[in-house]
């Protein structure tokens, strides 16, 4: 598991990515929808946090195990990454 800098500051923020999938699962795109800032953090860390959020998205294509006939339901994802619940 990768854990990107920051330290204490990462608690302080959370990122939604929304991420659009062909048919087949591939990404074919993802960009921040949301970002969450719950208290004081350095620029260069919430870019390597945005970054590091966008890079798992693209890590995971394709998705698979997705039912073909729910695509619409699945099609534009909104996933949130939020570091604060699993490290601390």
């Amino acid at each position: 598991v990768a854990v990107i800098g920051g330290g204490e500051e990462t608690r302080n923020m959370a990122v939604d990515v929304r991420v659009q999938l062909d048919q087949a699962g591939n990404v074919v795109s993802a960009e921040v929808a949301k970002v969450d800032k719950r208290g004081p953090i350095s620029p260069d860390t919430e870019k390597a946090y945005i970054d590091s959020a966008i890079r798992a998205v693209h890590k995971s294509s394709p998705l698979q195990n997705l039912p073909a006939e729910k695509f619409d339901s699945w099609r534009t994802l909104v996933l949130t990454f939020d570091l604060q619940d699993m490290l601390y």
